[in-house]
């Protein structure tokens, strides 16, 4: 072997063990099926499993759009860091808002009918491949997401079995309760 050849050899070998250490070391690890024991609960009767690595936190006192949230967040990255939630809306969302923000096809999401945002947001390095679905389950609105540095295809990749964990039994509280039937009192005399 010529001298010319061994040198483009041993230069596309370091490249090719390069790529390979850079795959191995940089690209993000498979995350694990959802566990159970990773359920995040929030008061308000809805829960989400948040993958193993993502750190799991509720809000209960929301924004103007929203009244509360769950959202996980991975704690292995520094910035532009996957995510993983569901956010309560105060109000009915308006269609036309949501489609100027781009969601612009539907879907379904547990046999509910769901307004899709499926593409990049951010700017520059932070930009994030989103998947964000607004559905109605049991009289409430909520949206559903999921970001993360690479482009994905939510059907195909493990995000959706995270999303479709989520959960909702509505919580009632003492005020919206029915009052309980007044006591039957004995009739007084003399009446």
């Amino acid at each position: 072997m010529s001298y010319r050849a061994k040198r483009i050899a041993t230069v596309l070998g370091s490249i090719l063990l390069l790529g390979v250490g850079w795959y191995a070391f940089f690209w993000p690890k498979p995350l694990p099926p959802p566990d159970e024991s990773r359920r995040v609960n929030h008061p308000a009767g809805y829960s989400l499993i948040v993958p193993e690595g993502f750190e799991g936190s509720t809000n209960v006192v929301g924004d103007g759009t929203y009244s509360d949230w769950i959202h996980g967040l991975d704690t292995s990255y520094t910035a532009g860091s996957p995510t993983i939630g569901v956010r309560r809306f105060r109000s009915v969302p308006d269609r036309a808002t949501l489609s100027d923000q781009g969601y612009k096809f539907t879907d379904t999401f547990q046999g509910h009918e769901a307004i899709v945002f499926n593409g990049p947001r951010g700017r520059g390095k932070l930009s994030q491949w989103n998947w964000r679905m607004v559905v109605k389950i049991e009289g409430d609105w909520f949206e559903l997401y999921a970001t993360d540095l690479q482009l994905f295809d939510y059907h195909k990749h493990i995000y959706k079995r995270f999303l479709e964990s989520f959960a909702y039994q509505p919580v009632t509280s003492a005020a919206t309760q029915p009052a309980p039937d007044p006591i039957a009192l004995p009739a007084t005399r003399g009446s």
